[in-house]
Formats: C-alpha cells, structure tokens, sequence
C-alpha cells in the first residue's frame, strides 16, 4: 500500500472528510469505525494490518502522534464482537427463545 501511494490517497480522503467534519477527533473516530467496520468481514489482525498504514499516513498529515492512531486501529480491530454479526453468541443472546 505504501509502495503504490495507495495509502496517502485513502488517507487523503479521510484527511478531507475529518477536516470538514472536526478535525483529529473526526479522524479518530473515521480510522477506528472503518477498522471495526472491517472486521466484520476480514479477520481483525488483517484488517489491523490493512488500516494501519492509512492511519499512519493520516496521523502524519494531522500531526498525531502515532501512539494515538495505533491505539484507535488496536481498538477497532479488537472490536468485532460489538455487532452481532462478528460474534454468534450474541445471536444466541438476541434469539435465545427461538433456540428451544
């Protein structure tokens, strides 16, 4: 991703939609929804490695500190089990009457 530049163009998009949204929080906020987001679909350390370097390279643009980006990624791809669709006990939880 940095190879191709792939990484700065992402990382440009969310560096336009969090400049007009609010700033470093919005940017936190998109890098950390998008990782969760992901997660959903693609194992969580894929999508860890695949959204880091796009929230490298947004952090940088900011003037975050790369601990902070880090964290938002970590945090994110840790978080699949949020929506029932990562996590089937959850669907046990929500149907739990219709399991008898």
């Amino acid at each position: 991703m940095e190879k191709t530049n792939l990484a700065r163009t992402i990382a440009g998009w969310f560096q336009d939609l969090s400049e007009a949204i609010g700033g470093q929080s919005a940017a936190l906020c998109s890098m950390y929804l998008v990782t969760s987001l992901l997660t959903e679909v693609i194992a969580n350390n894929a999508a860890g490695a695949l959204m880091y370097p796009i929230a490298a390279t947004l952090g940088d643009s900011l003037n975050l500190p790369p601990q902070i980006m880090t964290v938002a990624i970590a945090l994110g791809a840790s978080a699949s089990f949020i929506l029932p669709v990562g996590y089937d006990n959850v669907w046990e939880g929500l149907f739990w009457w219709h399991l008898t």
